[in-house]
């Protein structure tokens, strides 16, 4: 007597080779598709601490407070996230032996950047995320000589490594820490006082042009969409040439939060959730 042939198991192949294939792509293995399930907007008050030596202005060391304005927005995707942050900042800058004086330091500081990262790792309320970020850092300076006065500006554009930790503390509060390392970057910045002379462009690796942020963020559910906000944040900017300037400052803001999505209705997923 003939035995049946064997049961057809093409669709148990074709799931076994659907999940191999996204394993090698590096795809999620979940069937379903990425899909944005938010997005979240952010304006924040900052208030500065600068430390700055620019040995082309001045061989002191200067140092001060100043205001300023945070804005970004995010996108959260089921897997990743991107946004746009924006950071202004006016400085107001005195040397140890110039406090009283005239000889004082001022200027306008815009940072702008374009992170985007992507989960690595979930358990329980604990996620990790790795990616990148796209900054820039214009700095304009006006330095007092009483009664002279002398401008500079500067601008830096930095290809950065990026990780980030989030903890959500019960449905409302969400804990988020991130680094941005320096992997590349362009430096325009000129040898001579004054900006009658043009700024030139070179490429730097890390080792020169030295660029890094760490924040530590912490966010509170108030109502529908809405959450209070609070960051602490360190930047640190390096570069030799012409002229050494190293420029140390960090910052404190506090603001509002507008979800919009399901990110709304769960406060604990979320600048700069899932």
């Amino acid at each position: 007597m003939d035995r049946p042939p064997p049961p057809r198991r093409t669709h148990a192949r074709a799931v076994l080779g659907t999940t191999a294939l996204a394993v090698l792509l590096g795809c999620p293995t979940h069937l379903t598709a990425q899909s944005a399930v938010g997005s979240r907007w952010a304006a924040d008050a900052v208030l500065a601490r600068t430390v700055q030596s620019d040995e082309l202005a001045s061989p002191l060391r200067y140092r001060g407070l100043g205001p300023g304005v945070a804005l970004g927005y995010e996108r959260v995707r089921t897997n990743s996230r991107s946004g746009l942050q924006l950071l202004y900042m006016r400085p107001s800058l005195a040397s140890d032996i110039s406090r009283g004086l005239t000889f004082v330091e001022a200027g306008h500081r815009l940072r702008m950047s374009v992170p985007h990262l992507r989960e690595v790792h979930e358990r329980q309320r604990l996620t990790l995320l790795l990616g990148g970020q796209l900054a820039g850092d214009a700095y304009y300076r006006r330095h007092d000589y009483a009664p002279f006065s002398e401008h500079y500006l500067d601008a830096f554009l930095l290809l950065q490594a990026m990780a980030a930790v989030e903890w959500r503390l019960g449905p409302d509060v969400r804990i988020e820490q991130r680094l941005a390392l320096p992997l590349a970057g362009v430096a325009w910045r000129g040898a001579y006082t004054g900006l009658k002379y043009g700024p030139s462009a070179r490429f730097e690796l890390p080792h020169r042009l030295q660029g890094l942020t760490h924040s530590v963020g912490v966010s509170r559910s108030v109502g529908s969409g809405v959450a209070l906000r609070a960051t602490h944040e360190v930047g640190m900017l390096r570069h030799p040439d012409p002229w050494r300037l190293a420029v140390l400052t960090q910052w404190l803001s506090v603001g509002l939060e507008w979800r919009r999505g399901s990110v709304a209705a769960v406060p604990g997923v979320t600048e700069a959730g899932r």
